[in-house]
């Protein structure tokens, strides 16, 4: 089995020890889970036959160890975290409640915190983090669209207030779901921050919850106390959170320590990115296990908790062979081909075979002696000087069949050999040593790595098994993805999980060294 290092995303490496432990101190302790709606396996068989298990915990746990096994045996596999994963992207939108409140002094300094929430939020999002801010209190207000440009949203959320009447959280919820539903993203959550407090009859927590399991939309939550009248509504955020995979925190907006409060929702911020984008996609090769029988996927933690997920193989129909009676010969592979039949040369008619003896096979042999039917003759085959067309002359019909089949054969492979297309490299890699040797890029993704499967293999001790991929795009241009390598990746002596390649660009894989170049 392929070892599963314990290497935590870009996120996590941002997420200090410090930071989990404070964060820790506001939640209730809770087990990690086995996402059941974003947890599922697939078998597909382009571009590639392979078996994905794409999964997610929650709350995001550290998992020290992977196993996949079928009956009994280690299976060999690839992780992809997905963050790490180019193709993913995560549509995150934050929901601010503007509503005056009991008190409007109060409000404000919420909000303020709120503002430095989010921008604390947008400080740890990754490229693949799609956000968006829109505030509500009777109404819904886009702020942001989701997906805007960071500093688009900074610029925006400056101008946030409390100047809301009347709060519509449940349904205003409902409708900032059905916004992310239409977002084309791998993963959706909604993050409210609120006090709690609904003023709206006509809708409940389970109609949020509802709307929320319909899209596959995350719910996460921060209770903005004002004042102690307002704790009791911040169950209702609670249980939210809860039933839609979620994380609640409460905020101490009375703390007159500000830099301590928002020091507590700058974690709460980075736990929600954590959260979101959590786990991975393991991907095994269907040529590597047994056409039946369960696969099972094991997942450990540091905490000691481990989670199993099966995927169930359906044994294949095989197809039922032929049956060929016993006194039909064995198929030759030129029978097939059409093949003109040669004028039959004044030969005297061989004796006829008992009709209990099975046919045997064609022989390719002259005129076979009437007094001994069953022995081949292979005089006629022997070279001989004949004049004139001689050649022909000594070709049975037989002969003349196999002959005609060769050629065609022969024919048909040089056809096809002449229209096989030569697909030229438009990208290389030129190593930085003495030899300077350079490796062509043929494919849209070149793998690169020490196990034999990779398109690029460097047998380096300081190469992951899989350690980066180079994709090629449909503009012509290139860019390098961190395969969660234990070494890591940089570009031009900048660390990097993902970057863009230019012309000469150096390139470093643990030791390993080498150049991009374009033809």
């Amino acid at each position: 089995m392929i070892p599963f290092r314990n290497k935590p995303s870009t996120r996590a490496q941002k997420l200090g020890l410090a930071a989990l432990l404070a964060f820790a101190a506001l939640l209730p302790i809770a087990r990690a889970e086995l996402d059941p709606a974003l947890s599922r396996s697939s078998e597909e068989t382009t571009p590639k036959a392979q078996l994905k298990f794409q999964y997610r915990l929650f709350p995001s746990a550290e998992v020290t160890k992977i196993a996949v096994s079928q009956g009994g045996k280690a299976l060999e596999f690839r992780l992809i975290p997905f963050s790490n994963n180019p193709l993913n992207s995560s549509a995150i939108l934050v929901l601010v409640d503007t509503s005056v409140g009991s008190s409007r002094a109060p409000r404000d300094r919420t909000i303020e915190d709120n503002k430095q929430f989010i921008q604390a939020l947008l400080s740890h999002a990754q490229p693949g983090d799609l956000i968006g801010v829109s505030s509500f209190a009777n109404d819904l207000v886009e702020v942001a669209p989701i997906g805007a440009p960071f500093a688009e949203i900074r610029y925006k959320i400056a101008g946030l207030k409390a100047d809301g009447l009347g709060t519509r959280i449940y349904r205003q919820g409902m409708l900032a779901i059905d916004k992310l539903a239409a977002v084309p993203a791998t993963r959706r959550a909604l993050l409210i921050l609120s006090d709690g407090k609904d003023e709206d009859n006509g809708f409940t927590v389970d109609d949020l919850v509802k709307t929320a399991h319909k899209h596959n939309v995350m719910v996460f939550a921060m209770g903005c106390p004002e004042t102690g009248a307002d704790i009791p509504a911040l169950g209702n955020l609670e249980k939210i959170a809860s039933e839609t995979r979620g994380l609640y925190v409460r905020a101490r907006m009375g703390s007159p320590e500000r830099e301590a409060r928002l020091k507590e929702n700058a974690d709460f911020a980075q736990a929600v990115l954590e959260s979101v984008n959590s786990g991975g996609e393991l991907v095994l090769p269907l040529d590597t296990l047994a056409p039946a029988g369960d696969v099972t996927f094991e997942i450990a933690t540091r905490n000691g908790e481990t989670f199993s997920y099966v995927h169930k193989r359906a044994a294949l129909e095989q197809p039922t062979p032929a049956t060929t009676p016993a006194t039909t010969p064995a198929a030759l592979p030129v029978v097939s081909v059409a093949t003109p039949t040669p004028t039959p040369s004044p030969l005297p008619t061989p004796t006829p075979l008992p009709s209990a003896t099975p046919l045997p096979t064609p022989l390719p042999t002259a005129t076979p002696e009437p007094a001994k039917p069953a022995a081949p003759v292979a005089k006629p085959l022997a070279p001989a000087p004949v004049a004139g067309n001689g050649l022909l002359d000594r070709l049975t019909a037989g002969n003349l069949f196999s002959a005609g089949s060769i050629v065609l054969l022969i024919g048909a492979v040089l056809v096809l050999r002449k229209r096989k297309p030569k697909t030229a490299p438009t990208a290389f890699l030129e190593m930085q040593d003495a030899e300077s040797k350079r490796i062509p890029l043929l494919k849209t993704a070149n793998r690169i790595g020490r196990r034999p499967d990779n398109d690029v293999v460097f047998t380096n001790t300081s190469i992951s098994g899989y350690h980066a991929e180079i994709h090629a795009q449909r503009d012509g241009t290139y860019y390098i993805t961190d395969l969660g390598s234990g070494n890591g990746l940089s570009v031009n002596d900048q660390r990097v999980t993902q970057s863009n390649l230019k012309d000469g660009d150096l390139v470093e894989l643990g030791e390993v060294r080498f150049r991009f170049y374009r033809r």
